[in-house]
């Protein structure tokens, strides 16, 4: 495998730009079909943490932690208040959106396996519904009294992302397992995460996944497994679930579906310690592909509330592959 993965790799940290981020892709399939995935002025610090996770799961060599750490410096730059990120910067071009929990707790992952530690988890805790589950958006509630300073900012941000809300593109009682995964990755399973865990497992049992800002099961459950793989032990009875859903997407012969999809579905199967040969088998597809080895293109990870806006990246393409082989090594 490492021989499969060095040219990957190297592909992967040609794409980091001077300031330490990934570049990150939009495109429009319903209201602009034809104009393909566009570059954005900014990278999203989303796309660059995802990134950098991938790249984390190597056996660094210098390249591959100087570029973890310029990435690191990037996501630091980005930080608002005691701890808070967005899907793109405060001043970027693009419509307003809050800060979230899903790029704030996927980066607070990534930066404290770094060494960084921030003070926002107590009102990361809070930003859930009376049922437990958390909400994908961080704004002001009356829980937040102890942090008047947050509480007053996060009402600034309310008031200047309202445009968008009115919109139709978010609300501020989003919720879905996706964004909920990755919010359990960085806080861990205990007391206060519990009821959200439980709610997600209930979900994936049942299989009423709603997906409001991911598109596809498998991105689902690529977040479920990393979390599961870094310590949520609670998803483990998903472990069944998920590889049989897996198994039988691929064997009604979507094998050759999408690249990016199938080197997550890899790391889903990897993560969960289950069907390792159609794992592999994976793999092996993807290093033959037209996309290997440095012909990535971006796929379809985050999108919008209404579908249409969808983002990706090239880097974040081939980071997951990365990712499945540096997983699959550890089998051999």
């Amino acid at each position: 495998m490492e021989k499969v993965i060095e040219p990957v790799i190297e592909f992967v940290l040609s794409l980091q730009e001077p300031g330490g981020g990934f570049p990150t892709y939009e495109s429009y399939p319903i209201v602009n079909p034809d104009a393909g995935w566009t570059r954005l002025p900014d990278a999203s610090p989303f796309i660059t943490a995802n990134v950098l996770f991938s790249l984390m799961q190597l056996n660094n060599t210098t390249a591959v932690s100087a570029a973890i750490e310029k990435g690191v410096q990037s996501l630091l730059t980005a930080k608002e208040g005691i701890g808070f990120w967005r899907f793109w910067p405060a001043n970027s071009k693009q419509h307003p959106v809050p800060l979230d929990m899903d790029v704030t707790c996927i980066v607070l992952f990534v930066l404290n396996r770094c060494g960084h530690t921030f003070k926002s988890d107590k009102i990361l805790l809070n930003n859930k519904s009376a049922g437990g589950y958390f909400e994908t958006w961080l704004g002001p509630r009356i829980s937040m009294w102890p942090f008047p300073a947050v509480a007053f900012n996060f009402l600034k941000d309310y008031g200047r992302t309202k445009p968008t809300q009115k919109l139709g593109y978010f609300a501020f009682n989003d919720k879905e397992p996706a964004v909920a995964a990755n919010v359990v990755l960085h806080l861990g399973e205990n007391k206060k995460t519990q009821p959200c865990i439980d709610q997600i497992i209930s979900e994936v049992k049942t299989g009423d996944i709603s997906k409001q800002f991911y598109h596809h099961d498998i991105v689902v459950c690529y977040h479920i497994s990393r979390a599961y793989a870094n310590g949520v032990q609670g998803f483990k009875v998903l472990g069944p679930v998920i590889a049989a859903k897996i198994c039988a997407y691929f064997n009604a012969g979507n094998i050759v579906d999408d690249d990016m999809l199938c080197a997550m579905a890899a790391n889903v199967l990897l993560n969960f310690n289950r069907e390792i040969e159609l794992a592999e088998k994976l793999i092996i597809h993807i290093a033959s592909s037209k996309s290997y080895p440095d012909k990535w293109t971006s796929s379809s990870y985050f999108c919008s509330k209404d579908h249409n806006f969808f983002s990706g990246s090239p880097a974040l393409s081939a980071g997951i592959f990365v990712e499945a082989c540096a997983n699959l090594n550890r089998y051999k």
